[in-house]
Parts: C-alpha cells; sequence; structure tokens
C-alpha cells in the first residue's frame, strides 16, 4: 500500500530520510476523507485525526535510516477488545522510498 505524507517544511540533500525522522507532517489517505496531523519526534509519534479530533500514539523503532516500525502504544478513540488487541498485536513497518520538498511516498513492508 502507498500512502503520500505532505510535509509542512522543505526538505533539501541527501539526507532526506534523517530529515524526516522529526517534525509536523499532513497525512491524507487516498480514497477517504480523512486527513491526519502526525508530530513525529524521533522515537515517538502522535497522530491526530483532524476530522474527529482522535489521537494516537506510537513508538518509532528506526530500523535504518529509511525504514521504521510504528508500535501502538495508546488512542484517544474508543476502541472494542478486539480492535486494541489487534493494534497491540501488530506493528507497522514503513519503508520511504522518495521525498520532496512537500511530498513523501512511503510503502507499508511486510
Amino acid at each position: 500500500m502507498l500512502h503520500k505524507l505532505f510535509l509542512s517544511f522543505a526538505v533539501l540533500g541527501q539526507s532526506i530520510c534523517a530529515n524526516i525522522k522529526t517534525g509536523r507532517f499532513y497525512f491524507y489517505p487516498q480514497n477517504t476523507k480523512q486527513f491526519f496531523v502526525i508530530l513525529r519526534s524521533d522515537s515517538l509519534q502522535r497522530e491526530i485525526n483532524v476530522v474527529t479530533n482522535d489521537t494516537s500514539y506510537w513508538k518509532i523503532n528506526w530500523k535504518s535510516p529509511c525504514v521504521f516500525d510504528l508500535i501502538f502504544l495508546k488512542t484517544t478513540k474508543k476502541l472494542s477488545t478486539e480492535e486494541l488487541e489487534f493494534y497491540k498485536s501488530n506493528l507497522i513497518s514503513t519503508q520511504i522510498l522518495e521525498a520532496t520538498k512537500i511530498i513523501i511516498f512511503l510503502k507499508g513492508i511486510e
């Protein structure tokens, strides 16, 4: 699955992945009306759904400069027991494929 992540700042140079480790990003999932603001430090990520104001918190494990795992910590959204267990027992592996000044292409990794 390919997602687009819109940056709030210009990213230039060869160390593109290092520049994406921290900052404010905007995420617009394809074919939905959802819109997220992502606030990222080197090891933590907070995702805010602008439509519902639900917020989820993730631990970031950088496997290489352009590959990272997201590990679910908590959310403000009310989840069923099954949904909560699913989030807690899985992680999201992501690879940064390409980045320009305003857009980053990400790929989920199995």
